[in-house]
C-alpha cells in the first residue's frame, strides 16, 4: 500500500487537481455527444459512423462492453477513469522524488484538462511506465506489454513516442527496445484491426486522414506560423528547466534530447491538434530531464527551491498558449457538457430523498 499512497503522491494529485480545475478548467473534448452515439451504435451492432477516431478504441471499447446507455453515465465514466489514470501517473512518477511535482507545470496537464474523452491520459500513463523501465535499465517482456497497450490506445501517436523512446535510451538498450517496438506494433495494430473488423468499421484510418487534400499542408503551415507558441505550449514553465539543463548536460545526452524534440515537433506538425500532440510527445524528454537533474546540476538546495518556484510562477503566468486551429488561452470546448454540472446533478439525484 505504501507504493500506492504517500504524502508526496497525495500532494502531487492535489496539485494537479488545482491546476486542472482552478487554473486551466476541465472540459470534455469537442463533439463528445457524437462519441457517445458511436458507443451506442457499437452496442447495438449497427455502426454507421466513419469517424477515424474510432481507431483509438479504448473509450469506445470499454463503454460498449459496459453497455453504458446514459449520456450522463458515459461522461461520468470518462471523468472518473481520467482521474484514476491521473492518480496512477502520480504514483508512477514518485520515483523521481520531490522534483516530480515540477512535471505538472508542463503542457500535457492542459491537454488532459481540456480534452477529456481523448485517450491522452492513458497514453501519458503508459509513457511514464515505459520511461521508468528505460531509466532503470529494465527493458523486459513487461516493456513489450506496455508498448502493445500504448499502440492499441493510439497507434499514430505511438509511432513518434516509440522513436523518442529509442533516441533517449542508452546505446545497449536500443536493440532490445527496437525489437520490442516492432513486435509491439505488429501485435498492437493487429488488435486494433481486430476491433475495427469486429464492429464493421468502414471509415478511413487516422494515418489515411492526414493525407486527405489540404490536411497535411494546413497542419504544417499552422505549426510553422505559430512555432514559438507551439514550443511554449508544450513545456510551459519547464521551458526554463530545459534551457538550464541543456547548459549543464554533456553534449551526447543533449544531442539525443534535441533529436527527440525534433521528432516531437515533426509529429505535432502532422496533426491539426498541434499543441495537444506536442505536449504529449515531449513527456518522455521531461521525465529524462527530471531524472538526471540532480546528477547534472549541482545547485545549493535553496537555489533549486527558488528555480522550482520560478518554474511554477512562470507556468501559471504565461498562460496556456495552446495551438489548436487558433491560439487558445482558455479551453476551446467550453460549450460542451459541463463536468461540474454533471457532478452537481449526480449528487442532487443521490440525495434527493435526504436533502430538504
Amino acid at each position: 500500500m505504501n507504493k500506492l499512497i504517500n504524502q508526496r503522491i497525495v500532494f502531487n494529485f492535489l496539485l494537479i487537481q488545482v491546476l486542472m480545475n482552478l487554473v486551466y478548467k476541465v472540459t470534455f473534448k469537442v463533439e463528445i455527444l457524437k462519441d457517445f452515439e458511436i458507443v451506442q451504435q457499437i452496442i447495438n451492432n449497427n455502426l454507421s459512423s466513419k469517424n477515424f477516431s474510432i481507431d483509438a478504441p479504448i473509450y469506445y471499447l470499454i463503454p460498449s462492453m459496459l453497455k453504458i446507455s446514459s449520456f450522463d453515465n458515459y461522461l461520468l465514466f470518462l471523468y472518473l477513469s481520467s482521474q484514476i489514470f491521473i492518480y496512477l501517473i502520480c504514483v508512477n512518477l514518485d520515483y523521481l522524488g520531490n522534483i516530480s511535482s515540477i512535471i505538472f507545470f508542463s503542457g500535457w496537464v492542459v491537454t488532459i484538462s481540456w480534452f477529456i474523452g481523448y485517450p491522452d491520459v492513458i497514453s501519458i500513463f503508459l509513457i511514464t511506465l515505459i520511461m521508468k523501465k528505460i531509466l532503470n535499465d529494465q527493458i523486459t517482456i513487461t516493456t513489450l506489454l506496455f508498448l502493445i497497450f500504448l499502440i492499441f490506445n493510439h497507434y499514430a501517436l505511438a509511432i513518434f513516442i516509440s522513436l523518442i523512446f529509442i533516441l533517449l535510451a542508452e546505446n545497449h538498450q536500443k536493440k532490445p527496445l527496437i525489437i520490442y517496438t516492432i513486435l509491439g506494433f505488429l501485435i498492437g495494430r493487429s488488435f486494433v484491426q481486430l476491433f475495427l473488423t469486429n464492429i464493421n468499421f468502414q471509415g478511413r484510418s487516422r494515418l489515411r486522414f492526414i493525407f486527405n487534400d489540404g490536411v497535411l499542408e494546413n497542419a504544417v503551415s499552422f505549426a510553422s506560423n505559430n512555432f514559438i507558441y507551439l514550443i511554449i505550449s508544450g513545456s510551459l514553465g519547464l521551458t526554463i528547466l530545459f534551457l538550464v539543463f541543456s547548459y549543464y548536460e554533456k553534449f551526447t545526452i543533449n544531442r539525443n534530447i534535441y533529436m527527440s524534440y525534433f521528432v516531437a515537433l515533426i509529429g505535432a506538425s502532422l496533426s491539426l491538434d498541434t499543441s495537444r500532440i506536442f505536449s504529449i510527445l515531449i513527456v518522455p524528454i521531461l521525465i529524462l530531464i527530471l531524472f538526471r537533474f540532480d546528477k547534472v546540476i549541482k545547485f545549493e538546495q535553496k537555489f533549486k527551491n527558488l528555480s522550482y518556484f520560478l518554474i511554477a510562477i512562470f507556468s501559471v503566468s504565461i498562460g496556456e498558449n495552446h495551438v489548436y486551429g487558433n491560439i487558445y488561452y482558455d479551453s476551446p470546448n467550453s460549450y460542451e457538457p459541463n463536468v461540474y454540472n454533471l457532478i452537481s446533478n449526480l449528487v442532487n439525484n443521490l440525495m434527493k430523498n435526504i436533502w430538504p
